[in-house]
């Protein structure tokens, strides 16, 4: 009898690309993610700056613009995402995709993401060594981040089958890394070799077909149909 194979484990990126980061840096980054073939999410704060991921010829790995909502805290965070949403709107620009930093606000924060057609909210907070997606109401997700580059301490190596920790993971697992180029000065210094090493491991994981390399709003899509195929529970049956 044939086994069916269980797909693999997927890893998306979202690289965090403020107007502040260099953008000898965002170039970089945008070639070493062509050149390794990783898709990538780029959470932006200027509807300009999607022409970086414009298609340059090629089979480019995809590319998806995301929105990035930047606040000094507290109550400005809800503030901050409606004028982001505002902002690439005007622009003509449809996005699933916005990352935030610091606790999501409550009450209507939900239902504003699903009209303005945003699908899936990515946080800046590392909280477990396995990304858990939580679904919020309207049909929005959210994911938390595990891994990060550059960061104040090392990862251990996750992407390796010396460590087979992701292969392990059920097919319903998956994975976020965060990339912050606000972290990084310039293409020479220790920051930018941390997110070089992070790439490196995906592109092996990738390769050696240990994970697949998605954007998030693949992920969210891949979930909602997987939340939508899931048989129903009947309470006649279970009475």
């Amino acid at each position: 009898m044939l086994h069916a194979e269980r797909p693999l484990p997927p890893v998306a990126i979202v690289v965090r690309w403020p107007r502040s980061a260099p953008a000898a840096v965002a170039e970089q980054m945008h070639q070493c993610l062509t050149d390794g073939g990783l898709a990538a999410t780029w959470a932006m704060e200027s509807p300009e700056q999607a022409a970086l991921l414009e298609c340059r010829g090629g089979r480019a790995p995809e590319m998806e613009a995301a929105i990035l909502a930047v606040s000094a805290g507290g109550d400005g965070l809800n503030e901050a995402i409606g004028a982001s949403i505002d902002v690439f709107q005007a622009a003509g620009m449809a996005v699933e995709t916005i990352q935030v930093s610091g606790k999501l606000p409550r009450d209507s924060f939900a239902r504003r993401l699903c009209q303005a057609g945003i699908r899936a909210v990515v946080g800046s907070a590392i909280t477990a060594k396995t990304t858990v997606a939580g679904a919020l109401p309207f049909g929005v997700w959210q994911f938390s981040p595990h891994w990060a580059a550059p960061a104040r301490r090392r990862w251990f190596q996750f992407f390796s089958r010396r460590n087979p920790a992701l292969l392990e993971n059920s097919s319903t697992s998956l994975a976020v890394a965060a990339i912050d180029l606000g972290a990084v000065d310039s293409i020479h210094g220790r920051a930018w070799r941390q997110v070089e090493e992070l790439l490196e491991q995906l592109c092996e994981a990738q390769d050696t077909g240990i994970a697949r390399i998605a954007t998030v709003a693949q992920l969210a899509a891949e979930l909602t149909a997987a939340a939508t195929s899931r048989p129903q529970r009947s309470i006649l049956r279970a009475a």
